[in-house]
């Protein structure tokens, strides 16, 4: 398994979706338009910018490799994932948001590209890539999460028990990325910063929180 972020790694990654290699058909520019765009209205998921079929959504689940919009990450190694330190902004120190994944493989090398932005408009300056996070994760075709054959893309029993990040690590609420923090209250839900804590409680935890206290 592979971290890797950087600038280096975000111009590749441009290179990559533009070239015959990427069988994605839409320009990067678009991409991150539609991804920026989607990520303002607080979207879930945009299925239609990759074709996911919306009736088949366990698609979009890590053992299928999904190449995704917005939302929360669908993160190929599922342990140890990426720590919120190296998701901050480069310029602000805010948690970025993610943006977009494309799955990339070479060979028999499952390969996954994972870009995540800051959403202040402060941050997005002309040739400048410190609002950027871009991160590339390996994991061999023989490994600790998935089988070596593929799932079955017509239909999956999403009651069932399947490879996913949150059996290894706690999941901020908020974005899905690593949450070490837990609310002081409840310890039940976690987060990845104090900024995603804030916003939650904003959000409605800070009446649910009560209850969920009450019931431990």
């Amino acid at each position: 398994m592979l971290w890797r972020r950087g600038a280096k790694t975000l111009n590749r990654t441009i290179r990559y979706l533009g070239s015959a290699k990427c069988k994605h058909k839409h320009p990067v520019a678009n991409l991150i338009f539609y991804a920026g765009k989607m990520a303002n209205l607080g979207s879930v998921d945009v299925y239609d910018v990759f074709e996911v079929d919306t009736a088949k959504p366990w698609q979009i689940l890590s053992h299928y490799f999904p190449d995704k919009v917005g939302g929360k990450p669908a993160w190929l190694s599922l342990k140890p994932l990426p720590s919120p330190e190296m998701l901050k902004c480069g310029r602000c120190g805010k948690p970025c948001s993610f943006l977009l994944q494309k799955y990339a493989p070479i060979g028999t090398v499952h390969r996954m590209i994972f870009i995540f932005l800051c959403r202040d408009p402060a941050c997005c300056l002309s040739d400048v890539s410190d609002n950027f996070v871009v991160l590339r994760s390996k994991l061999p075709l023989k490994n600790d999460f998935y089988s070596e054959t593929p799932p079955d893309e017509e239909y999956f029993d999403m009651s069932a028990e399947y490879p996913k990040a949150s059996r290894f690590t706690r999941l901020c609420v908020v974005c899905g990325c690593a949450g070490p923090k837990l609310c002081g209250k409840c310890h039940k839900m976690a987060y990845c910063s104090k900024e995603h804590q804030t916003s939650h409680w904003k959000a409605g935890h800070r009446s649910a929180c009560g209850q969920t206290s009450e019931g431990l």
